[in-house]
């Protein structure tokens, strides 16, 4: 028996071996097929919208993918030569039509919220740090959402904003000519402006003077560094999936990194809570300006329900982010 079992050890660790490997090149060949199939399939129903010249056939244009300036100067790029939209490829998996003229993305805006479901591409990145917010629920919850935050963006409560923004500007005009008396030639408006617009919306969310046009803020750089980071994590591919990228040095900074973001809004909303039920039945004292926080914790759907302070705190998040990569970024531009 054990000379049996010694010349049948090997043959039978030969077959084993010789047997995973065919189910891992049998499950291999069906991945790629199903892939060639759906890439075949999207490219004949998209074949109507012009496709700009890709990379390479497996990754599309995934490389011309680019941040800040160069984005934008892209972005330009296409609209010029494009007009209307066009057909964008990333990588095996993902296929976009990029709308550019309002003639073709008004009817998206004008659709119902049950019909326009967020791509998980860019949605799915954010919602470690923006939660369950407006800016990614879809149906019923984005429309509830939606009703609850419409308060606080109302024409009155905009207009007095304008004195806070008018505050930061000359926080950053006195910042410029302090620079410019001190022999500097040269200017890098984008980071002044990016930190400009953070300084107007922090005032505007949480009342909360950082002075960070003037002094490092941990819980601005935190919310410059998140924006970063899903940006470049968007642009490699392999990052796309969650059980990868948490095991990155980069998902390890993004984890840090959002703790900061997060203690901080939990923080704001949890004390701003607490006064607003101290202050119940009790006259106010003070007319201090609502912020946007304050609004949230008010703010009442038709049931009388308001929203948790995870929900609040997804909100201001949402604000902040927003806030950053579309006022800075496109003003820095």
């Amino acid at each position: 028996m054990a000379l049996l079992h010694s010349v049948l050890s090997p043959v039978l660790s030969w077959t084993c071996l010789c047997s995973l490997m065919y189910i891992f090149s049998t499950g291999l060949v069906a991945a790629v097929a199903v892939l060639t199939v759906r890439r075949v399939w999207y490219s004949h129903r998209l074949s109507c919208f012009s496709k700009p010249p890709a990379n390479s056939w497996l990754l599309g244009h995934l490389g011309q993918i680019q941040g800040r300036e160069e984005g934008f100067q892209l972005l330009d790029d296409l609209v010029q030569t494009y007009k209307h939209s066009c057909y964008w490829v990333l990588g095996p998996f993902y296929h976009l039509v990029r709308l550019f003229h309002p003639d073709y993305i008004k009817p998206l805006f004008m659709a119902p919220a049950s019909m326009t479901v967020k791509n998980g591409l860019i949605y799915n990145h954010l919602q470690p740090w923006l939660g369950r917010s407006v800016l990614i629920s879809n149906g019923e919850v984005w429309s509830r959402k939606r009703r609850l935050l419409t308060p606080a963006f109302h024409f009155d409560i905009l207009k007095s904003y304008v004195t806070i923004f008018n505050s930061s500007s000359k926080i950053m005009h006195d910042k410029w000519c302090r620079l410019v008396a001190e022999g500097k030639t040269n200017l890098e408006m984008f980071d002044h402006v990016s930190l400009m617009t953070l300084d107007s919306l922090l005032k505007c969310a949480f009342s909360y003077d950082s002075n960070c046009q003037e002094s490092p803020s941990e819980y601005v750089s935190a919310i410059v560094q998140l924006c970063d980071l899903v940006g470049q994590r968007q642009h490699n591919m392999l990052h796309h999936w969650d059980w990868i990228y948490w095991k990155t040095q980069q998902g390890k900074l993004f984890k840090q990194t959002l703790n900061v973001v997060h203690r901080f809004s939990r923080d704001v909303v949890q004390k701003r809570r607490a006064i607003l039920k101290a202050q119940c039945g009790v006259a106010p004292t003070s007319q201090r300006r609502k912020d946007f926080v304050d609004i949230l914790l008010l703010t009442r759907d038709e049931d009388g329900q308001g929203l948790t302070d995870e929900e609040i705190q997804a909100e201001a998040n949402t604000f902040m982010f927003a806030g950053e990569t579309l006022q800075g970024r496109r003003f820095g531009v």
